[in-house]
């Protein structure tokens, strides 16, 4: 089954080429709905800090959040122009929230959602925590792709595996992506079994390997002891697949687990230079 709703979030003007080619390129190949979704921040008042700001400052906020809109739709409906009613622009406001929340929101009615890369961005950081909230709390497939990158039917891809639901619940997510006959890898580093559990020592990518190729894909096995960087290992196991993305399971731990001991799915958001599909 293919995705027939796809969200396009245009957080801010880097990178929105790329985010829009590429979800416009999937809605071509799926025949599907593509909306383009910016949602503008809102203006917090913390009522322990009393700082009066003159309506001009107000008026300008406003004016430059309209300017930037505008170029974002204006960069949507260029890429989109052919899909005619099929796509769709959304401007929403935050109204006091956080614009994450806008944009969560909007991803649990999609099958697919499409953001663009961190790296360089002009407001690196926010554009990380929004792709964060979307991935742990949105609960659909994110793609993120990077400047330059260029989408249309998936006919080689990489998976991250361990055995967890992350990394299950990606490689059913790219599924709906694959093109017929498309060759798949499956690459796990270290332990394929999370601390705490026994781990079987052939059996968990075996038996994925033989339910993805019951759908008639070419998949491939690759097993390697530990890495120093399992983010930039996997970015290179898929440049040399010749894989059109990579695909991995996110966020499979806390927040404060992540901070401490780093994380994988947060390096390839820091680091990615190919598209690559989360899923929680």
């Amino acid at each position: 089954m293919t995705p027939k709703t796809i969200l396009a979030c245009l957080t801010d003007e880097g990178g929105a080429a790329a985010v829009c080619e590429a979800a416009a390129a999937l809605a071509r190949t799926a025949d599907a709905h593509l909306t383009g979704l910016h949602a503008t921040e809102g203006l917090i008042h913390y009522p322990s800090f009393r700082v009066e700001l003159p309506k001009s400052v107000y008026r300008k906020i406003e004016a430059e959040q309209t300017d930037a809109a505008g170029r974002l739709e204006a960069a949507f409906r260029a890429a989109t122009g052919d899909l005619g009613p099929r796509a769709e622009w959304r401007l929403l406001s935050a109204m006091g929230e956080q614009s994450a929340d806008r944009y969560v929101d909007a991803a649990r009615t999609s099958d697919l959602v499409v953001m663009g890369a961190a790296e360089d961005a002009r407001d690196e950081y926010q554009r990380r925590f929004v792709q964060e909230e979307v991935i742990r709390h949105g609960g659909r497939p994110v793609l993120v792709v990077p400047e330059g990158a260029r989408m249309g039917a998936v006919g080689r891809a990489v998976v991250g595996w361990r055995d967890t639901a992350q990394a299950a619940r990606v490689l059913h997510d790219l599924r709906r992506l694959l093109a017929p006959g498309a060759a798949v890898q499956l690459v796990a580093y270290g332990p394929v079994a999370p601390p705490g559990r026994i781990a079987r020592p052939d059996e968990p990518m075996e038996d994925v390997a033989a339910a993805l190729s019951r759908h008639g894909h070419a998949v491939e096995i690759a097993r390697h002891d530990d890495v120093p960087s399992v983010a930039a290992a996997l970015e290179e196991a898929a440049h040399d697949f010749d894989a059109d993305l990579l695909a991995v399971g996110a966020y499979g731990h806390s927040r404060a687990y992540d901070l401490l001991l780093g994380a994988v799915s947060r390096d390839l958001l820091r680091q990615t230079r190919m598209p690559v599909l989360f899923s929680r």
